[in-house]
């Protein structure tokens, strides 16, 4: 008798869990794949039985295509990479190498390699090189997700929510900064497998191999480096008063160095007028910042305050670098914009963490403050898309003017699939 309850409930959770991922599959089919992962997402937490691996496929291929199908215009960074991505068809390998080794600004081999390779691959189609590229930053951000989601602990498909609507430095950058964010994906991964395997060999190819798609990365990797010589492992067995004063002076003094750097820019013509030209583009970008406090009154920086309070006392190596990263690159641009361009493309590593940590705080909270907050912040997003006019916004530009299309899902996103190229 007991064998036969126990076969029907069986039976019956696999049916419910049939049902619900079907569910969610027609949801990303027939409906635009912003509204598909709110909703999906309010599904997960109100029932817990989607699956993982079938929503990440769905979020990949929905987002893929939304951004892929939009009008590629001159003179914009997809443009440019859509060049350097055909110049590489009469350029060898080592002829790239040799470059980069020339001229580092702008030339950073890895991407230019992986160019090449897709080129190789494709024929040069400019639509698959697109597809593919986005596609490979869509599967690194949900890989990323998967793995901070620590195998069902915190809420997978909540972690993507949080990535397309709490924070949006990666869903705006996704646009048209395929470098750096391909660059800063790398470098989190490289963080998150630092935290999960033994081998220093493997975290640090990956952190190392960020700078060649991107330069930027340099600026992290030397705060990474420093930061493993000065908070040694052993403080993280015990996270006390002392552990955290330590890291703010090391936040501190690190800021201080870095407001020195623009002493050391004669010495710089060492490295060659190109090295220059790299260090000094956009340098005036924030020459005119003023602090503003409502900057970091944002639901972001409250959850993610937070989650450090709430786990002071087990904070992981990984999490304890975003804190010093957010604290300097924070910080400096207010105090000195020598490299201006530099600390906003690394900043980009650190807020992305920071907005996935802030979210893993809600599961201390009860489910109904989740639901009310995945509805509040999705609702308050989809207003600002829709209210948003800035001749710079890509909302017109993606989907061809269907961004915001509720009827526009998978199945129209494939049936109107039509990059056109300016």
């Amino acid at each position: 008798m007991e064998k036969l309850f126990s076969k029907e409930q069986n039976t019956s959770y696999l049916n419910s869990y049939l049902y619900i991922n079907i569910f969610a599959i027609l949801i990303f089919m027939l409906i635009n794949p912003l509204y598909a992962l709110a909703a999906v997402t309010l599904l997960s937490l109100s029932y817990g039985r989607v699956s993982h691996l079938l929503i990440g496929i769905l979020f990949v291929l929905s987002y893929t295509l939304l951004f892929s199908n939009q009008v590629f215009q001159q003179n914009t960074d997809i443009n440019s990479y859509i060049n350097m991505y055909l110049g590489t068809e009469f350029s060898s390998y080592k002829n790239i190498f040799n470059l980069y080794i020339e001229n580092l600004n702008g030339h950073e081999f890895l991407w230019f390699y992986y160019c090449k390779i897709v080129g190789s691959i494709s024929g040069y189609s400019k639509e698959l090189f697109i597809f593919t590229t986005y596609s490979l930053i869509l599967t690194l951000a949900t890989f990323i997700a998967y793995l901070l989601s620590e195998n069902g602990r915190y809420n997978f498909i909540l972690l993507l929510f949080s990535l397309v609507f709490l924070e949006i430095t990666f869903f705006s950058n996704i646009f048209d900064l395929w470098r750096t964010l391909i660059a800063s994906l790398l470098f989190i991964l490289s963080l998150l497998i630092s935290n999960i395997s033994q081998s220093r060999f493997l975290y640090r190819l990956i952190m190392y191999s960020s700078a060649f798609f991107h330069s930027s990365m340099f600026m992290l990797i030397i705060l990474y480096e420093l930061f493993l010589i000065i908070m040694s492992k052993k403080d993280f067995q015990f996270c006390n008063n002392f552990y955290y004063i330590k890291l703010s002076l090391l936040s501190i003094i690190t800021i201080a160095v870095l407001t020195t750097v623009a002493t050391f820019i004669p010495y710089l013509s060492y490295f060659g007028d190109t090295f220059l030209e790299g260090y000094r583009r956009y340098s005036e970008l924030n020459t005119n910042l003023k602090f503003n406090i409502k900057n970091f009154l944002s639901p972001t920086y409250f959850l993610f305050f937070c989650y450090v309070i709430f786990n002071y006392k087990h904070i992981k190596q990984y999490e304890a670098f975003v804190i010093y990263s957010i604290l300097v690159l924070s910080a400096i641009p207010y105090i000195s914009n020598d490299m201006a361009m530099v600390y906003y493309r690394s900043g980009i590593v650190p807020t992305i963490l920071m907005a996935l940590l802030a979210t893993r705080f809600l599961k201390n909270l009860s489910i109904n403050y989740t639901l009310f907050f995945v509805v509040t912040i999705f609702t308050l997003r989809l207003l600002t898309y829709t209210y948003t006019n800035s001749a710079d916004s890509f909302i017109d530009i993606i989907a061809k003017g269907d961004f915001l299309n509720p009827s526009y899902g998978l199945i129209a996103s494939i049936f109107y699939f039509n990059p056109i190229f300016q």
